[in-house]
């Protein structure tokens, strides 16, 4: 979900005091996405990049009020042509190059996304049109989705599809579907999948000259 591509991503902890925070900047060696719990660390990460930083607005909204039986109605929407599966092994070697680079920043590596990863993916005459993943290694129940669609395959409802097999899976299983929009189109999305409560946010991002 990121927009820039050939970036980490990282995430701060802690109160981002001490000699110790500012030397986790030394361990940056390539363009980043940082995400941060407080105002020191968004002071520290400005002052270590300055004008290198690019910034965007982003929508995080509750999963608190989906609807399991409403999520179940909007499954049946599959276009004809297409066929929403899980996916497994023989489906994550049919992955395109962009998406085992994103699953590699977002995962750490491609075996860690087989060994915990999930999700589904729509198949057309039996190639990959579209997928949703969980976007980074499930966290004390929680992930965020994350969903990629073909140009060619666009503007024919697989996100929405999609994502409910995903929600459907998640609530079913005792997880917390994430949702967080970069754009409006993401944002109107979630909304329709029952999603509630939009909170914008600022996600700074370092470019690397």
């Amino acid at each position: 979900m990121l927009v820039y591509e050939e970036t980490m991503l990282v995430v701060f902890g802690g109160s981002g005091e001490g000699t110790t925070a500012k030397e986790l900047f030394s361990k940056i060696t390539k363009s980043a996405a940082f995400i941060y719990p407080n105002k020191k660390w968004e002071q520290l990460i400005k002052e270590n990049y300055g004008d290198k930083l690019r910034f965007q607005t982003r929508t995080k909204v509750s999963s608190a009020n989906l609807d399991l039986e409403y999520i179940r109605k909007l499954k049946n929407n599959v276009p004809d042509g297409y066929e929403i599966v899980k996916i497994k092994n023989e489906i994550i070697d049919k992955f395109e190059e962009n998406t085992i680079q994103k699953i590699n920043r977002f995962c750490g590596s491609i075996d860690n996304f087989r060994k915990d990863g999930f999700g589904f993916c729509a198949l057309y005459d039996g190639k990959i049109a579209a997928e949703i993943t969980n976007a980074g290694i499930t966290y004390k129940n929680t992930f965020e989705i994350d969903i990629e669609t073909h140009p060619d395959h666009r503007r024919k409802g697989l996100a929405t599809v999609l994502a409910a097999f995903m929600i459907e899976y998640s609530l079913e299983n005792g997880l917390d579907p994430r949702w967080d929009a970069a754009n409006e189109p993401s944002t109107v999305l979630a909304f329709k999948l029952g999603y509630t409560d939009p909170e914008e946010y600022e996600f700074m991002i370092y470019i690397e000259e």
